[in-house]
């Protein structure tokens, strides 16, 4: 009988992925493909673009576990691209300083 594993993948049109195996060990499985015959491919189960599951619900739960990071890395680039303007604004604002004769800004006097 064949046995199955559900692929996660963050490069393929779909985003799960039904596969058979042929075979598999605590940290790879081969995987039947045509091109490579009753051998099949040796892949790892966990990769940095791919990872292998026993069920569809685990899949999910790693794709959404995933698309949740995601958003919370762009929601924090996001928060630095906005304070970094806000200090570019500022800047700007403050209009342009006087300098020394070395081409660095001069300190500030109280008027």
């Amino acid at each position: 009988m064949a046995e199955f594993k559900y692929r996660v993948s963050a490069y393929r049109r779909f985003p799960i992925t039904r596969v058979e195996i042929i075979r598999q060990t605590e940290k790879t499985i081969w995987l039947r493909d045509r091109w490579y015959g009753s051998k099949g491919r040796r892949v790892l189960k966990r990769d940095r673009t791919e990872e292998y599951f026993d069920t569809w619900d685990e899949a999910a739960a790693a794709l959404e576990t995933r698309a949740d990071r995601h958003a919370k890395h762009a929601e924090r680039n996001y928060l630095n691209a906005s304070e970094n303007l806000e200090r570019c604004v500022a800047f700007r604002a403050a209009g342009e300083p006087t300098w020394t004769e070395d081409g660095e800004p001069a300190p500030e006097t109280s008027a």
